[in-house]
């Protein structure tokens, strides 16, 4: 069984997921993501690069871009309605 928490301290682990990020969203678009200040800055930029806006959200995050109670679920995720 094998667990991964976030905290791995192992350089490969760390190795992977640089890369999963910079696969994601390259690090040409870093300079553009961190002057992104509201939702729709964030649903725009995603549209842009073609990934989802959760997944920019989680990146700056991570980078430390933003503060983590930004742009959560609702603020960034697509709304959909069904009837």
């Amino acid at each position: 069984t094998f667990i991964d928490d976030g905290q791995s301290s192992d350089e490969l682990e760390r190795e992977a997921d640089r890369f999963a990020l910079d696969f994601l969203i390259s690090a040409e678009h870093l300079p553009r993501m961190a002057t992104l200040r509201s939702a729709s800055d964030v649903r725009d930029f995603a549209n842009a690069i073609g990934v989802g806006s959760g997944i920019v959200a989680g990146r700056l995050h991570k980078e430390n871009m933003i503060p983590k109670n930004w742009f959560n679920k609702a603020d960034v995720h697509p709304r959909f309605t069904f009837r």
